[in-house]
């Protein structure tokens, strides 16, 4: 860092050798590389829907819970009315 706070940019090599391992990684690692891309959309969106079908069916219960309660008090303090 130089002076006064500010940064100095990468050297061209170093910004080179970042990319080159990138691109190193997304060729031997990425499922997306591996398999294809429809595949890979496929797959994620399988996981993405098991994953929304779960969340939805336990906030589901949760806010069945809280009506439940809401209709529950709503009924005792209609009961103390004249």
């Amino acid at each position: 860092m130089a002076e006064g706070g500010v940064h100095e940019p990468l050297p061209a090599v170093e910004a080179r050798a970042i990319g080159n391992s990138i691109h190193r990684w997304i060729t031997t690692r990425s499922r997306m590389w591996k398999d294809g891309a429809a595949v890979y959309e496929a797959t994620f969106v399988a996981i993405q829907s098991a994953r929304g079908k779960k969340g939805g069916k336990a906030s589901g219960a949760v806010r069945a819970a809280r009506r439940d309660e809401r209709t529950a008090a709503m009924l005792e303090y209609m009961k103390g009315k004249p």
